[in-house]
């Protein structure tokens, strides 16, 4: 029954594009997700808008990658510190354990050499007195005298011996306490976009909230799509495109109709993506500290302007039918 209920359901376009961002999250349950897969696997444009959202996600995210903080100098100079310090400890107990192993081979070949010596002396003494033989008589007459001249000893005479000369050892080159950093590419100048992929519609761009940031004016989308001002959201989401510009005031247009009675726009919490001195940023929506939506920017003619947006996406909000506003 289940597959019988799957098949029957299609989503539309519209509907695809508002659950996009939560399949590519993975936060949609098995039945949409695979209702949005079918859609995409006959689509073309929602596949171009989905690898469109992968491209912008995962150019934010090395641009976020490039401004993580970095170690201060002291940090650096003090964790090398710690680390000489162990390198030094450790050889330490492995030259007291090289001289522990070479001073145990000394006394295990100092004990065979004497077990040797013990074994050889009584040998030695069997074979200078060997064992009577029963029957055999031993007579002073008979025994040879023996003359052992002892030679000549010759004087041992002292003579001093200079001590020799130690030569001065060299002091081992000292290591830098820092490493040198790498000079930054991009400089202290924010990144521009590149004139080739510019579009036509970004050469005359008015910003409704000149100098404002992109805290400021995420907040303000989100009161003007809850206030339905569809004027407000236009003037807003102008660096979209005509093509896009349309099906991302009626997604508002859908979370207008669904929570403009239910919350406002200061129940919302807006956290900024650090990216440091970047042309790039995106604003994360949260509510309770949740992930709610999120709307990306970018720095053209000294102005923010957003050039993605996905709508918050509320349980509490959900209680309403799915019904797209009308064109």
């Amino acid at each position: 029954m289940s597959g019988q209920a799957d098949s029957k359901e299609q989503f539309d376009c519209e509907q695809v594009e508002a659950l996009l961002v939560a399949y590519y999250k993975g936060s949609l349950s098995s039945q949409p997700r695979r209702a949005v897969s079918r859609h995409l696997s006959g689509c073309d444009t929602c596949a171009f808008a989905l690898r469109e959202f992968n491209m912008l996600e995962a150019e934010l995210r090395a641009e976020a990658d490039r401004y993580q903080p970095r170690l201060s100098p002291d940090a650096s100079q003090r964790i090398q510190e710690q680390v000489y310090r162990r390198m030094r400890l450790s050889l330490v107990w492995q030259r007291m354990f090289q001289v522990v192993k070479a001073g145990f081979a000394v006394a295990s070949f100092i004990i065979i050499v004497g077990i040797f010596g013990i074994f050889a002396y009584q040998w030695l003494q069997f074979v200078a007195n060997p064992t009577p033989v029963p029957g055999a008589t031993f007579t002073e007459e008979t025994a040879v005298p023996i003359q052992q001249d002892s030679p000549s000893v010759p004087e041992v005479v002292e003579t001093a011996v200079p001590a020799p000369e130690i030569a001065p050892t060299t002091v081992p080159p000292e290591m830098p306490s820092v490493l040198p950093t790498l000079p930054s590419i991009a400089g202290d100048r924010p990144l521009a976009p590149l004139a080739s992929n510019v579009p036509r519609y970004w050469q005359n761009l008015t910003s409704p909230m000149p100098g404002s940031a992109p805290q400021q004016i995420t907040q303000a989308i989100v009161d003007a799509a809850l206030a339905a001002e569809t004027g407000v959201l236009s003037e807003h989401l102008v660096a979209l495109g005509s093509s896009k510009q349309e099906p991302a005031i009626r997604l508002w247009r859908l979370f207008s109709r669904r929570c403009s009675n239910v919350i406002t726009a200061e129940d919302f919490s807006y956290r900024q993506l650090p990216t440091g001195e970047s042309s790039m940023t995106a604003v994360y929506i949260y509510h309770n500290d949740r992930y709610t939506g999120e709307i990306k920017f970018r720095f053209i003619d000294d102005n923010w302007y957003p050039v993605f947006s996905n709508p918050p996406y509320l349980n509490t909000c959900l209680k309403t039918r799915l019904v797209f506003p009308d064109q």
